[in-house]
């Protein structure tokens, strides 16, 4: 074979920014001339490099001939690939002299639609409305190797639990053994970001227990306080039944004391508990969120910078629409028509033939372009037997 890589070297550890496991597609026109290659012998192919070996996928053109035609490749990476190549080629019954046209080249991925949510104005205008909120506290789902740089444990064992959880891979769990003890996180707010007279933070967690808790100590705190003291406290008391899976406490608290820097977030349990703790949020809000927001970085000794907090971004509806990839054919174009007036048509049928909420919130646009897109089924036709004038 005689081929054309696409990408600017071969290479068996080189993605070329393309990600193991994902689907791509490439596009291109070619115009083959009569009386030399035939149309199968020009051929698209993505590769990729896994298991010691090259595999790839290929499609050749049609036997059509001095007219462009379009030809497409799919291909989904295996998800071990740690090279790709992106091919143009002649196969090996072609002969060296003879040539082709190609134009219009286009490579996407078709299995993310984060990809084309980042390509589509809609998306773009919506997101602009999207909730924002920080997480300001830090190892919030437990899952880092050392679980005591972000969390304290004021005695007994308080370990990373590997066996249970609720959000990714791991909980805390907290064994209180003979007497009552605690887990805790300092966020201090000493940088860029201030505590305000007024302000109003929220301290949730999901807690779990196989048996009763509820006595006097099992509760969670949310405290204001400085280098010195603990200024004020907002505690609320949790109770579990056992059994019953991860339930989720929250304890809202306004900010009254101009002197405080520092939040600090309890969680306690009685002597002779065994309670699993997961999904931490310490967010600005009068009320917990509906959802979970992971910060994977690491304290230092139960401390953590509110600067370092990452934001959290959700939208107020979910969006059910389908990705159109439309490649606009040549057109003739009359002296004084304007190119925006042909395009106008295609504009039409890419944009939301309907649109409207579902039961669960969600957005549905549908267009006449879309992939699958068929006309209504026809109820009935009326001819001459049917239809009488008058």
């Amino acid at each position: 074979d005689t081929w054309v890589d696409l990408q600017d070297a071969l290479a068996t550890d080189d993605l070329h920014d393309l990600v193991a496991g994902s689907t791509y597609k490439l596009s291109l026109r070619v115009k083959i001339p009569s009386g030399a290659i035939t149309g199968t012998e020009m051929i698209l192919a993505i590769g990729d490099y896994h298991g010691g070996a090259w595999s790839e996928d290929t499609q050749a053109a049609v036997n059509t001939y001095d007219v462009y035609q379009v030809v497409t490749v799919s291909s989904t990476l295996n998800a071990a690939a740690t090279g790709i190549y992106i091919r143009i080629q002649a196969a090996d019954t072609a002969v060296a002299t003879e040539v082709f046209n190609v134009d219009e080249i286009t490579l996407e991925c078709t299995s993310s639609a984060a990809e084309h949510e980042a390509l589509s104005i809609f998306h773009v205008v919506a997101h602009r409305g999207d909730r924002k909120r920080k997480q300001y506290l830090a190892n919030t789902s437990f899952e880092n190797a050392t679980i005591t740089d972000s969390w304290l444990a004021s005695g007994g064992t308080w370990t990373k639990d590997a066996t249970d959880w609720l959000f990714g891979s791991a909980s805390g769990k907290l064994v209180p053994g003979g007497s009552t003890e605690f887990v805790l996180q300092f966020v201090l707010f000493t940088g860029t970001k201030k505590l305000n007279v007024g302000e109003t933070y929220n301290f949730s967690i999901w807690l779990k227990s196989t048996a009763a808790a509820s006595g006097a100590d099992n509760a969670i705190y949310l405290q204001e306080g400085d280098v010195d003291d603990v200024n004020v406290t907002t505690s609320v008391a949790y109770s579990l039944a056992g059994g019953e899976g991860y339930v989720k406490v929250e304890a809202p608290h306004t900010i009254t004391d101009s002197d405080s820097d520092r939040l600090r977030v309890i969680v306690s349990a009685a002597a002779g508990d065994t309670i699993n703790i997961d999904g931490a949020m310490l967010i600005q809000n009068d009320r917990a969120l509906n959802y979970f927001e992971v910060n994977t970085n690491d304290g230092a000794s139960g401390v953590e910078s509110a600067d370092d907090a990452p934001e959290i971004t959700w939208p107020w509806f979910g969006f059910d629409v389908v990705n159109i990839d439309y490649l606009h054919g040549w057109r003739r174009m009359d002296r004084g028509a304007r190119v925006w007036d042909e395009l106008k048509s295609v504009s039409l049928a890419s944009g939301a033939r309907y649109s409207g909420f579902d039961e669960g919130d969600t957005l549905t646009l549908r267009a006449y372009l879309e992939d699958g897109f068929s006309d209504p089924v026809i109820a009935e036709v009326f001819d001459e037997t049917k239809v009488r004038r008058g």
